[in-house]
């Protein structure tokens, strides 16, 4: 397995039928995909996609002085879930984060069963438990970028 950089398009391929399965495919797009800070992971076996990770610079609601990045997107193929896909995404993509001083926090919004897989990664629960309509519920983690 090899983790290289792409393009916001290519994620979209695992991206869809992941996180936003039975809704429309422009659904899978999000803000700042093309700023041209933003940096999108793939994890490929075999020259397939079995894994993405988008870092967009999205500064958080609850921290909105601090230069940030969002992780969003965070999706794995349902047959290479739970094999540490998702983890490896998580740290190359924190390792590229890092080199950039300026930026404070890493943040993101999740989905509440994968809790134990962001704090196993060291990310802090902020806030309430949220709803995102039609998506389920949500809460936010945030990590020092240092």
């Amino acid at each position: 397995m090899i983790i290289q950089l792409s393009s916001s398009q290519t994620t979209y391929e695992v991206r869809h039928p992941v996180l936003r399965k039975g809704k429309p495919f422009e659904s899978c797009r999000f803000e700042n995909d093309d700023h041209p800070e933003s940096i999108h992971l793939c994890a490929k076996k075999k020259d397939i996609i079995i894994g993405v990770l988008s870092a967009l610079p999205n500064n958080c609601p609850d921290f909105p002085l601090k230069k940030c990045y969002q992780l969003r997107g965070i999706a794995i193929n349902n047959k290479f879930q739970r094999m540490g896909i998702g983890s490896l995404l998580v740290q190359k993509v924190e390792q590229q984060i890092r080199l950039n001083k300026s930026i404070e926090y890493i943040w993101l919004d999740a989905r509440v069963n994968t809790k134990n897989f962001y704090l196993n990664l060291e990310y802090l629960p902020v806030g309430k438990i949220f709803n995102i309509i039609d998506i389920g519920m949500h809460q936010r983690y945030i990590k020092n970028n240092s």
